[in-house]
């Protein structure tokens, strides 16, 4: 029983993190309501555990330009951009003016 418990969990938990997608909208929702230091630290965490979510780093330059820096952000990015996020060219053509 433990072991198909132990299983189960471990499936869930790969999914309910899916890739760092929670802690991604976590993060954004925080920087909509401009909590940018917690939404800081919080996509950072998610890109420590996911460092290949191109998402996140959209979310991360969205952050730092929202912070006010703004060479920083536009390199995260560009990198978001080479992770294939689809967030990643708006907000280039938004702030990389």
């Amino acid at each position: 029983v433990v072991s198909t418990f132990g299983a189960w969990a471990e499936s869930f938990s790969t999914r309910a993190i899916a890739g760092g997608a929670y802690l991604a909208e976590k993060a954004m929702l925080l920087v909509r309501v401009n909590k940018l230091d917690d939404a800081l630290k919080t996509i950072t965490e998610c890109i420590r555990l996911f460092p290949d979510n191109g998402d996140a780093h959209s979310i991360l330059g969205l952050t730092l330009i929202q912070m006010g820096k703004k060479k920083e952000g536009i390199a995260e990015l560009e990198k978001a951009k080479g992770l294939n996020s689809e967030m990643a060219q708006p907000l280039l053509d938004k702030y990389g003016k």
